[in-house]
């Protein structure tokens, strides 16, 4: 399959596949979400082969219906993960704020399956960054399968109106 290659569309809507070694659709996450169209109307499933996903991942308010699949019932094959919180510095100047959260969802619709969220920023490492937002909370919502957040503040942002995720986190 072909990085990049267009999703696959069926009667309950379109799918592609992403992998870290290539061999999908897509080597990131983030690229997965980008080739969601906008204003998206129906279920569009970024398949998420096992390992280990670093980066941002930010779902935008036009790309709704975004569903994360992980494979099997084992959420630790698949881990997105990031290292920013509230007050660390953008690459570009400032400071991140709760956008800066390692996952940002605004996309109505959006689902996550069989899968980690997991922010590994070290806060006894930035004495610096003083800002202390609340930390993850579970949500329940139906239709939700488990999808473990591992990280003490700023792991998954759910800022859409509707969403389809029940976090467990883990210590």
């Amino acid at each position: 399959m072909l990085a990049g290659a267009p999703a696959a569309a069926g009667p309950r809507g379109s799918c592609v596949t992403v992998a870290t070694d290539g061999s999908a659709n897509f080597t990131t996450i983030q690229a997965a979400v980008d080739a969601v169209p906008a204003g998206n109307a129906t279920p569009f499933v970024i398949k998420i082969k096992p390992g280990v996903y670093r980066g941002q991942v930010i779902v935008p308010a036009d790309r709704p219906h975004v569903a994360l699949r992980g494979p099997g019932r084992d959420p630790s094959q698949v881990v997105i993960v990031d290292d920013r919180v509230s007050g660390t510095p953008k690459p570009d100047g400032g400071t991140w704020g709760m956008s800066g959260s390692a996952t940002a969802v605004d996309g109505a619709g959006f689902s996550a399956r069989n899968l980690t969220f997991a922010n590994d920023f070290d806060e006894s490492a930035h004495p610096e960054i003083t800002a202390r937002p609340l930390t993850p909370r579970p949500r329940r919502a139906p239709r939700a399968a488990p999808a473990p957040a591992s990280a003490d503040q700023e792991t998954l942002a759910l800022r859409a109106t509707r969403r389809w995720v029940k976090l467990v986190v883990a210590s």
